[in-house]
């Protein structure tokens, strides 16, 4: 059951060391140019005098509570938020804890940010997040005293079917509702697309959750899906696919038991891959930074995969020229199933939960059997 580097085919490369070739940016992404810094900064000193000409009144401070479901701070911070919110105010978030900037839960901080934004544009109010002496991550590099506005030409405000979101989405964990994400598409995109490209592009970007997740029986939202299913939605691309990256991270302390079953998983995949698609060169990336996989799934040329998990799920919808394929899971993120946009490609199709592999006690094999066979199954 145990694979190694010597058994992979010849075109999989497993990368552990991030390509240097010229200056980068704290997130090992290509730097910008000064003119493009100077470009961001003209546009933020543009919008804050356009704030300022408004005359607006006080600003509207939201601390961002602690990530603990269990802690009444948290569960009712966005509801209170919602009922204090004014029109036309200037909207400003900080955490005492960083939660919000930093790399580590990434995709349960872009929920936070992103349905705190819409609670803001829907009463006309601008948006922004404040970093205080936090480390490199993509919310401190690139959004840090960016002020975040719609204008009346924009797609989102044009929308005709934005509900109330404080009404239909009054939580913190808003990935979960079923409406209210799904109108910030365009701002999920504006905001992730900033992030400049990785040095090398690939055509295919996979994301895939592996590590300590295997152990928990209650997370029945993620999963695996067979690997047919690659193949039956990559296949409908168009012209051949030169190169796909696996991306995945399992060098944590906590996952280190579960690195074993994670790279059998992992290179299983890689060979399958191989095999149906033999143009591509197929690379296995497990020590990518956040801000280097975010990089990644945006900027893919010709798709973006997401399998369950609410860290792949922003940056795949974001992807600027390709296909946005993400695995159906409506418990997880159930506001994906709402979107309307062709560029956006639910892969409805059952997947291996954490729920059934231990609840079955599965190792290794039986997973990898249930992965090549055939759709007969039911997800949980």
């Amino acid at each position: 059951d145990n694979d190694n580097d010597n058994n992979r085919g010849p075109a999989v490369v497993v990368i552990n060391k991030v390509e240097r070739k010229r200056s980068l940016s704290p997130a090992g992404l290509g730097s910008g140019s000064q003119e493009d810094d100077k470009e961001q900064e003209d546009i933020a000193m543009r919008m804050q005098m356009q704030i300022t000409k408004k005359k607006i009144s006080s600003p509207f401070h939201f601390i961002a509570a602690p990530y603990n479901q269990s802690h009444p701070i948290y569960i009712n911070a966005h509801s209170r938020a919602c009922q204090r919110i004014s029109n036309n105010k200037h909207v400003y978030v900080t955490n005492p804890n960083n939660f919000l900037c930093q790399d580590s839960s990434l995709g349960n901080a872009l929920s936070q940010i992103y349905i705190m934004a819409l609670y803001s544009f829907q009463r006309n109010c601008t948006f922004q997040l404040l970093c205080a002496g936090t480390e490199a991550s993509i919310q401190s590099t690139y959004w840090q005293n960016k002020i975040w506005s719609i204008n009346s030409s924009s797609s989102w405000s044009k929308d005709p079917y934005i509900p109330d979101i404080c009404q239909v989405c009054p939580t913190g964990f808003s990935h979960t509702c079923r409406d209210g994400l799904n109108h910030a598409l365009p701002i999920i995109r504006e905001t992730l697309g900033i992030i400049p490209p990785p040095i090398q592009i690939d055509d295919v970007v996979i994301h895939i959750r592996c590590g300590d997740v295997l152990q928990y029986a209650h997370h029945s939202e993620y999963g695996y899906p067979r690997y047919e299913v690659y193949k039956e939605y990559l296949s409908t691309l168009e012209g051949p696919i030169k190169s796909i990256a696996i991306l995945t991270s399992y060098e944590r302390e906590k996952d280190a038991p579960f690195a074993p079953v994670c790279n059998v998983l992992v290179n299983h995949l890689a060979k399958y891959l191989v095999s149906h698609f033999p143009s591509s060169m197929v690379s296995v990336r497990k020590n990518d930074t956040p801000a280097e996989s975010v990089s990644r799934m945006v900027h893919a040329r010709k798709a973006s995969w997401c399998n369950p998990s609410t860290f792949c799920v922003y940056p795949t919808l974001a992807s600027s020229t390709g296909k946005a394929f993400i695995v159906k899971s409506s418990q997880l993120y159930p506001f994906v199933e709402e979107i309307q946009d062709p560029d956006v490609v639910l892969v409805d199709r059952p997947f291996l939960s954490m729920t059934m592999i231990n609840v079955q006690k599965m190792k290794a094999k039986e997973i990898l059997q249930w992965l090549n066979s055939s759709n007969q199954h039911t997800e949980k």
